[in-house]
């Protein structure tokens, strides 16, 4: 059987354990991914490495999003996905961790306009309305918040004129929860 055979028979594995829900699920043979398309009100297309990976983070959002409160499935491996990173918790990104007490307070400041900047870190973008970004923008060190909702994308940015060090360290105490994550 063919790397494509069997490609296509696990994305179809994929797709018996979340039939009923409208989720379509394929494989590529160009890129040899799987594909996932979760339809409104979700509104996702989603690619991953291994169909374990690709029904693990089609389970983590549709509880994200309030529509299954069961576990990922579990899916066949096969031939297909040998080798490839394992998926840390359920979608395999980086969490911030609840508010501490005492918590670092840190300032905010609203974006306006769009403005280009290089991501270093991000946080997981599947797990809420809400996700950061380590960036740096004109060789300035700064903390993205990016929230979604309402059909609204509202971007909030900490100074930049502090020292790398300073924003590093705000970034691990925000991750890490130690840093308030309100503006």
């Amino acid at each position: 059987m063919s790397r494509d055979a069997v490609g296509h028979a696990l994305a179809e594995d994929v797709q018996r354990r979340f039939a009923g829900t409208g989720v379509l699920t394929w494989y590529g043979n160009a890129t040899g991914s799987y594909w996932a398309y979760l339809p409104p009100p979700l509104y996702r297309l989603l690619e991953a490495d291994d169909p374990e990976q690709l029904a693990a983070c089609i389970a983590h959002i549709r509880r994200m999003g309030g529509l299954s409160t069961d576990d990922h499935p579990q899916v066949r491996r096969g031939d297909a996905g040998k080798g490839q990173r394992s998926v840390s918790g359920a979608c395999g990104g980086i969490h911030v961790h609840p508010m501490r007490v005492r918590a670092l307070k840190m300032h905010w400041y609203r974006m306006w306009g769009p403005e280009r900047a290089r991501v270093l870190e991000s946080t997981c973008s599947l797990c809420g309305p809400v996700r950061y970004q380590l960036v740096t923008v004109g060789g300035a060190y700064a903390i993205r918040r990016i929230e979604v909702g309402a059909g609204e994308t509202r971007v909030w940015m900490t100074p930049r004129d502090v020292r790398r060090r300073t924003v590093l360290k705000w970034w691990h105490a925000l991750v890490d929860g130690a840093g308030t994550q309100r503006r």
